[in-house]
């Protein structure tokens, strides 16, 4: 009996045109707990350094949070993994939505893609039944009529992943798509089964999730939806609808177009009412009347609002073809290609006559069709902006950002861009992040701190009042927060030191939550679940009697492991930098060497190459890893 769990494991060999079952290993799941933690294993155990990303031997894993399918809050979230095309290095994301549960109630706990088929196929799971079947009739179709054809054949009960057209023209970073509007930013899994000539899975799943202990499991359920109204941020941002830009001239500019809808997520979510998940936007006039976006909670369209200089249903016109593509979606590739043109870097010459200049929304929603379907300077563009900015040459390396040979998440010149990042003490997190290029594993939208919480000032709060109440509402380990905040505590004046335990214990934090399925918004922007909370849902949901530490030390472990991934792939802490062209007096290296030194020292790595020692691999039972990187001469 597999508690918790669905129990098996999916295998799909697309040479052979098979597909195997496997038990699902209890020890293997203990020790790496589901989502990105079974992925992450399943990559470093079977994709080496001389694996061509868009080869047969790459694979594609896919997993649902070990959560997923049971009615734990905001439990929803899925992994998919690949050795990136963009990057060489770990390509992972995760979606929300219901496609998760659904292969999680078919009974498979993770499936994974190997091979490459000689002619489009998609996968049909219907519980247990799974079969191979022909695409032909699919490809070439956006996500969105893919989606459809297959309901209509199907049924229209089932949950879809497809990739669209940049998958299939094997666009670097291209991305999968769920059922329309769940997408796993930053995968670049699109292109990978492009290759493999997969265009989709398809997937009905109605087994119910057994539960070791019923009662207990309500009874941890019920402390994160007592937590979840208690937060005081919610009470600001009533009057946006969402957690981000609360001005009011903005949010009423933007009402005008959304809707309240039901449940975002499969699971029992009451955080969606409250953080704006369920918002939908829905364009009923205009050029792009039809355009529809659920959880269009305004914080990211305003990324493309102002950086592009476009209208709100303009920049959900690009979400939605981004979606329709299977296309990662992040905004700054649009804001570099305005900026090297404005610069004259690039020319109409170069862009098929395309007017890139701020505002002219027709232009870029044709930049992103040319991406799609690699035409023109589109099929440049395809290849990621680092090759094409060195490419190109005349400057446009000079205005990308980039860590791990993946672009910064953001859309401002990467001078400014940097500044800002340095300013926030986030960017250890995006130079340490195994993925490269963002903070998502770390600590991505961590609203409460370490800066003293805006919606704090909002509510009049004085700063002494606010850090009682986040000792408090912290789900955190006391020495931790000794050591994060100090005795007696402060915000003002946080250290290096702080902000080093603060990036360590998120990261950690992340990859655990992550492998459980939960979502980023109920654990980083609002830290209503923490440790304990996950570690007595797990419990009460597997019998195991696993402690907030062991869950933490999970995540630890499942960390490491991404790392040694990328140490492997020739990564050590030459790559936990900025670019060289920007450090100088006024931004000195050896800044971050100071932040680098001490986050090693923290973390057990090398403080010289940055790779886990032999000490710290022992410590998470990652004694194969061990050998391995011993044998290539890493350790």
């Amino acid at each position: 009996m597999y508690y918790g769990y669905a129990g098996k494991i999916l295998e799909v060999n697309l040479n052979a045109g098979k597909v195997v079952e496997k038990e699902l290993d209890l020890q293997f799941a203990r020790r790496f707990i589901g989502g990105l933690g079974f992925n992450a294993k399943i990559l470093y155990d079977e994709v080496g350094p001389s694996v061509d990303p868009f080869g047969p031997d790459n694979v594609v894993a896919i997993a649902p949070g070990a959560l997923c399918g049971t009615d734990a809050p905001t439990a929803a979230r899925t992994e998919v993994t690949t050795k990136s095309p963009l990057t060489g290095i770990i390509g992972s994301g995760n979606f929300g939505g219901y496609w998760g549960p659904a292969l999680k109630r078919a009974g498979y706990d993770a499936v994974i893609i190997r091979g490459e088929s000689e002619k489009p196929v998609y996968l049909w799971v219907d519980n247990d039944r799974v079969e191979i079947r022909e695409a032909a009739h699919l490809w070439g179709r956006d996500t969105f009529e893919t989606t459809n054809a297959l309901k209509k054949e199907l049924g229209q009960n089932i949950n879809v992943l497809s990739i669209g057209q940049a998958g299939e023209n094997l666009v670097r970073f291209a991305d999968v798509t769920a059922d329309y509007y769940y997408s796993p930013g930053r995968c670049h899994a699109g292109g990978v089964l492009g290759a493999k000539r997969l265009k989709a899975i398809a997937v009905q799943g109605k087994k119910k999730i057994a539960i070791k202990s019923p009662t207990e499991f309500k009874r941890a359920i019920r402390e994160v939806e007592d937590r979840i109204p208690r937060y005081p941020g919610w009470k600001p941002r009533e009057k946006a609808g969402s957690i981000g830009d609360t001005t009011p001239a903005l949010a009423e500019t933007v009402a005008k177009y959304l809707t309240r809808g039901d449940k975002y997520c499969y699971c029992h979510c009451p955080l969606g009412e409250y953080y704006g998940c369920t918002l939908i936007a829905d364009i009923k006039t205009g050029k792009y009347a039809g355009t529809k976006i659920i959880n269009a909670s305004y914080t990211h369209y305003g990324v493309y609002v102002k950086a592009l200089g476009i209208d709100f249903p303009a920049a959900w016109k690009i979400k939605e073809l981004s979606n329709r593509y299977g296309m990662d979606s992040h905004p700054g590739r649009l804001s570099y290609l305005m900026r090297i043109f404005q610069k004259g870097i690039i020319t109409k010459k170069d862009t098929d006559g395309l007017d890139l200049t701020k505002g002219n929304d027709d232009a870029f929603i044709e930049m992103l069709r040319k991406i799609a379907y690699r035409e023109g300077f589109g099929d440049f563009l395809a290849e990621g902006f680092v090759r094409a900015a060195r490419k190109i040459g005349r400057g446009a390396e000079e205005e990308l950002l980039t860590v791990k040979g993946a672009e910064a998440q953001g859309v401002l010149p990467p001078r400014q861009e940097l500044a800002r990042l340095a300013g926030m003490r986030t960017q250890l997190s995006f130079l340490t992040c195994p993925r490269g290029g963002d903070d998502l594993k770390n600590q991505h939208a961590l609203h409460d701190f370490p800066r003293f919480s805006p919606w704090a000032r909002e509510l009049n709060w004085s700063e002494e009042e606010y850090i009682e109440w986040l000792l408090g509402w912290l789900d955190m380990f006391e020495d931790v927060k000794n050591k994060t905040f100090g005795v007696p505590p402060r915000l003002r004046s946080l250290s290096d030191l702080d902000e080093q335990m603060i990036t360590v214990w998120y990261g950690d934090l992340t990859c655990a939550y992550d492998a459980l399925g939960l979502c980023m918004f109920a654990v980083n922007a609002t830290n209503v679940i923490g440790a304990t909370h996950c570690g007595n849902l797990l419990a009460a949901a597997t019998g195991w009697d696993i402690t907030a530490q062991e869950f933490m030390k999970t995540g630890e472990r499942i960390y490491n492991l991404m790392r040694a991934y990328s140490v492997r792939e020739g990564m050590t802490r030459k790559d936990d930098h900025w670019p060289a062209r920007f450090y100088g007096r006024s931004f000195p290296k050896k800044k971050i060497d100071r932040l680098l030194d001490r986050y090693y020292e923290l973390r057990g790595w090398d403080k010289k190459t940055g790779i886990p020692t032999a000490q710290k691999l022992v410590e998470l039972r990652l004694d194969e890893v061990i050998d391995q990187l011993q044998k290539l001469g890493c350790l």
